[in-house]
């Protein structure tokens, strides 16, 4: 228990009656002269005064170290105090009427490790026990000064939190930054002390590590944070976009797979609380894209087949009709119904070039021969392709 609970009060002033002291003994010396064998009975009676002195000065003794052991003890919660308070507040500000300046100066001692006899800051109008009373009443002017400080830095501290639970890939530059910063649970424990001698407790925290170059840190760490969210928002916006683009490429707002932009897209708060940030959010989006990325590139090369193959059928088949670019125009893309629409037609120009073969034949032959010329083909170059000679009509098909 230290002197802060100390509830002992000095007794009155109290001086030694010296002269009556003296008229007690010398009236002591002659009623044993009186009686004879004087030496025997004074060495007696002088024995018994001198162990009832020792016994005194014992007990005097044991009390001595009790209050010094209570005034250390108080000694180091206020200077432990001192300290965090001074990483807020300039320590020439704490004026008399908070700390005074024989314990401010017994702060600096014990600070400075110079604190090595007690004795030295008593006088006859200073005792040990005022002494303690005087560290105790400081203490008790501290302590509201140092919570009305944390409060303060406690709100720092959760805002930095709340940004730092934003996120689960952010590194800090020193990895041992959160071991030194005081926890949710140590916030939580200084939220709920109700009484000014609570703030011990907090002692007993990461609240008692703080100092300059910790607030410094935190002050740059969450703008650090802010800046890595910020990018990250601006990140997963770009990402949601692209989702979105290619879904629109490959689905029509009629199918159950089209999805749409969210309209809180550029509210960061609105994305924060409904979709985050966490590394599972990206990688969902990722993953969506690649799948989308595949399938647009599987979709594109079948419409490019069936693209060439309808272009191809058409001008042999239909060459006088300009339909195909209808056709093309409404076609041309890459949903689902769409390659099902150019599979349908493909499949019908099939069709009718197996029904019209003959007439295919006779048209590529015609054009086969047309190159021909141009190129000035010769007899011999020309009878290569014997395919082209075959007559028989039964084998067209």
């Amino acid at each position: 228990e230290t002197a802060l609970n100390n509830t002992e009060v000095e007794p009155e002033v109290f001086e030694l009656p010296i002269d009556e002291i003296v008229n007690k003994i010398n009236q002591i010396s002659d009623l044993a002269s009186l009686l004879g064998n004087k030496e025997v009975k004074l060495r007696k009676w002088y024995h018994s005064l001198q162990m009832t002195f020792d016994n005194f000065i014992s007990d005097l003794d044991l009390e001595k170290e009790r209050i010094k052991n209570d005034i250390i003890k108080s000694l180091e919660t206020i200077t432990r105090i001192f300290s965090i308070t001074s990483t807020f507040t300039l320590v020439e500000s704490l004026d008399e009427s908070v700390l005074t300046t024989a314990v401010r100066k017994l702060i600096m001692d014990y600070k400075s490790e110079s604190l090595d006899n007690l004795e030295r800051y008593c006088n006859e109008n200073l005792s040990f026990l005022s002494l303690s009373k005087d560290i105790d009443e400081n203490l008790l002017k501290l302590i509201p000064v140092l919570s009305q400080k944390l409060l303060t830095f406690s709100k720092k501290l959760k805002h930095f939190y709340s940004l730092y639970d934003l996120v689960d890939d952010y590194k800090f530059q020193d990895s041992h930054f959160l071991e030194n910063l005081p926890s949710r649970d140590d916030i939580n424990l200084f939220n709920q002390i109700n009484r000014a001698t609570d703030i011990k407790t907090i002692l007993q925290t990461n609240f008692n590590k703080i100092n300059p170059m910790i607030i410094e840190q935190l002050d740059l760490e969450t703008l650090k944070i802010k800046e890595f969210i910020a990018t990250k928002l601006q990140t997963l916006r770009s990402l949601m976009k692209k989702v979105v683009a290619l879904n629109h490429e490959l689905y029509t707002n009629k199918e159950s797979n089209y999805i749409s932009l969210p309209a809180t897209i550029n509210d960061d708060e609105k994305i924060l609380l409904n979709i985050g940030l966490k590394t599972s959010v990206f990688r969902e989006y990722e993953e969506k894209l690649h799948s989308y990325q595949q399938l647009r590139e599987s979709r594109q090369e079948t419409l490019s087949v069936y693209l060439e193959k309808v272009k191809h059928l058409w001008s042999i088949l239909r060459p006088e009709s300009d339909e195909i670019q209808d056709f093309l125009r409404e076609n041309k893309n890459l949903y689902t119904e769409s390659l099902m629409n150019f599979e349908n037609l493909l499949i019908q120009l099939e069709e009718e070039k197996t029904a019209n073969i003959k007439q295919f034949i006779y048209n590529a032959r015609s054009k086969i021969e047309g190159y021909w010329n141009i190129l000035m083909y010769d007899g011999d170059a020309r009878s290569k392709f014997e395919e082209f000679y075959v007559d028989d009509e039964t084998l067209f098909d």
